[in-house]
């Protein structure tokens, strides 16, 4: 009941006088995408529903996502989603909450490649692996000493680099490998190789941002969880 109280005070105090909220995302499906001009995606409800409830209006913007992380690093008042949070990255964000159930990341590789038989990490460095540009896959093989990277500006573009060749393995979720199809391919031709990792996808804002407005998306935030509609 205390803790009604206090983020009822809260949302219930003035708006910092802005405008319109800044959003940055990437796409990245089922997460974030755009889909007949409308953003949509696990990750973008729960946004919406954050920022509808804080009472601000805002716009999506979507870009690759080193330009998206950027944006938030670099701009005041700017929103970014969906960000896996890392040590590396917890000093670079305020926090506002997690917008996805935690997901598990794989290596990949088309079932047809069988001179990849081992599914130990470090013996893995060998093959070309297509990674998101300044994305935690990228970040989590760097640090353990993979240097065949080959970044690009999304996922999409990664496997359709696995399909042809140019790459040996990609980074795929779980749940993108539970569908028919992954970025227009049949993701029957895909197995899995080993995990990389398993993190939560959270909604983050710039170190720059007005306190005010940090706290007051946080309370948003904490008051839906508190009220069932976002159960993670």
């Amino acid at each position: 009941m205390i803790l009604q109280c206090c983020l009822a005070m809260l949302l219930l105090a003035p708006a910092p006088a802005i405008e319109k909220l800044t959003v940055a995302t990437t796409q990245w499906h089922p997460y974030s995408y755009e889909e007949s001009g409308v953003q949509r995606g696990i990750s973008t409800e729960f946004v919406k529903k954050i920022i509808k409830d804080s009472g601000y209006t805002y716009e999506i913007q979507q870009y690759p996502w080193a330009r998206s992380y950027q944006k938030a690093v670099n701009e005041k008042n700017t929103l970014l989603y969906s960000i896996v949070r890392t040590p590396e990255r917890e000093n670079h964000f305020h926090w506002i909450g997690q917008v996805a159930p935690p997901i598990r990341s794989y290596l990949v590789k088309l079932k047809s490649n069988n001179q990849i038989s081992t599914n130990q990490l470090i013996q893995l460095s060998q093959y070309k692996i297509g990674v998101t540009r300044d994305g935690v896959d990228q970040h989590i093989l760097t640090d353990a000493g993979f240097r065949n990277l080959i970044p690009n500006t999304h996922r999409g573009l990664s496997v359709q680099q696995l399909i042809v060749g140019r790459v040996d393995m990609v980074v795929l979720t779980e749940e993108e490998l539970m569908k028919a199809k992954v970025y227009d391919v049949n993701v029957e031709q895909l197995e899995k190789v080993t995990l990389l990792n398993e993190n939560g996808v959270y909604l983050a804002m710039s170190k720059k941002s007005d306190v005010a407005l940090v706290e007051r998306l946080t309370s948003s935030y904490k008051r839906l969880k508190l009220e069932g509609e976002i159960k993670f």
